[in-house]
């Protein structure tokens, strides 16, 4: 956290179908830097920069630093497993505001690459 600066933090934690959990696969934005990192398992994280959409699988060990207002997604696939810390630059940035937007569901997930 010091390293980037972080002031807030929240951990992801799958192991299976977690349903009462807010759906991480809804493309969202957040109002400050956000650092994913994994712990253990794997992720499949979406970024949608102006037309185009990167999809970067990150695992056991990797850093991603996704810039505020960038708009992202967390794919997981159908059996996740995936420990990772999103360390963020304030608590008020953390706070995910959705898009609303569900073109991000057409795009391939991490079970089908």
């Amino acid at each position: 956290m010091t390293a980037h600066g972080s002031k807030a933090f929240v951990v992801l934690n799958r192991d299976g179908e977690a349903p009462a959990q807010v759906d991480v696969r809804d493309e969202h934005v957040h109002d400050a830097d956000e650092v994913f990192a994994v712990v253990s398992g794997r992720a499949q994280v979406g970024l949608r920069v102006g037309e185009w959409v990167y999809s970067i699988l990150c695992e056991k060990g990797d850093q991603l630093v996704v810039p505020a207002g960038t708009r992202r997604w967390v794919e997981l696939g159908d059996a996740p497993f995936c420990l990772a810390l999103r360390l963020y630059g304030s608590e008020q940035g953390m706070q995910p505001k959705f898009t609303g937007d569900v073109t991000a569901r057409a795009f391939l997930g991490i079970d089908e690459l």
